[in-house]
C-alpha cells in the first residue's frame, strides 16, 4: 500500500492515474473530499481555511516539516545559493517571505511535540528569521489513519474476492475432473 499526498493538488485527475496501480494507493480525505496537503491532513480543511481567513499571511510547520529546515540560521543572506548570479536569489526570497507572512502555526500532534525542545527551537528560529508571530495548534493523525484503514479494507476486500474466485476455479476443476472419471 502506498500513501499519496497531493501537496497543492499538482496532479490533475490523480484518482484516474492511480486507479490501475498494481498496489493500493490511499489518499487522505475529509468527508469524501481529497485533502490538498499535509497541513489539511493534520488540522482538517476547515481549520486551515479558518486560520488563513483570520490571517492570510500564515505559514504552517509540522514536526516532519521542520526536519527540512533544522538549520534555519544557515539560510545565506547572499546573491545566490550557487554563487553570484547563479541559482536562487535567497535574499529576494527572504524579503518576499518577510513581506508575505505574518505568523507561523506550529502544529503539534501531542504534548510531547509541544514540549520538544528541538522542534520548539526550530520554530522559534524560523519565526525570528522572518519576523513571525508563533501560534500553536493541535493536529491529529485521524485523517491519515482513516485513509490507511480504507486502504487496508480495500486490500482485504480484494483478497477476499481473489480467494473466492480462486475457490470457484478450484471447485470447477474438481467437478470437471469428477466428470472425466464418470
Amino acid at each position: 500500500m502506498l500513501g499519496y499526498g497531493l501537496c497543492g493538488n499538482t496532479v490533475e485527475n490523480v484518482e484516474r492515474l492511480i486507479a490501475d496501480a498494481d498496489i493500493p494507493v490511499v489518499i487522505s480525505r475529509e468527508e469524501g473530499v481529497i485533502l490538498n496537503n499535509s497541513i489539511e491532513v493534520a488540522l482538517g480543511r476547515e481549520r486551515v481555511q479558518s486560520s488563513l481567513h483570520a490571517e492570510g499571511g500564515t505559514y504552517f510547520l509540522t514536526p516532519a516539516g521542520t526536519s527540512a529546515i533544522k538549520d534555519i540560521q544557515r539560510i545565506p543572506e547572499s546573491d545566490g545559493i550557487l554563487g553570484v548570479g547563479k541559482g536562487i536569489d535567497v535574499s529576494k526570497i527572504i524579503k518576499l517571505f518577510k513581506s508575505r507572512y505574518k505568523r507561523v502555526i506550529k502544529v503539534c500532534y501531542s504534548d510531547a511535540d509541544e514540549k520538544d525542545p528541538e522542534y520548539s527551537k526550530i520554530v522559534a528560529d524560523f519565526a525570528k528569521k522572518f519576523g513571525l508571530e508563533i501560534k500553536t495548534e493541535r493536529g491529529s493523525s485521524k485523517l491519515v489513519l482513516d485513509a490507511l484503514q480504507r486502504g487496508f479494507d480495500s486490500v482485504h476486500n480484494k483478497n477476499k474476492s481473489f480467494k473466492f474466485k480462486k475457490k470457484i476455479k478450484e471447485y470447477r476443476i474438481i467437478n470437471e475432473n469428477r466428470r472425466a472419471f464418470e
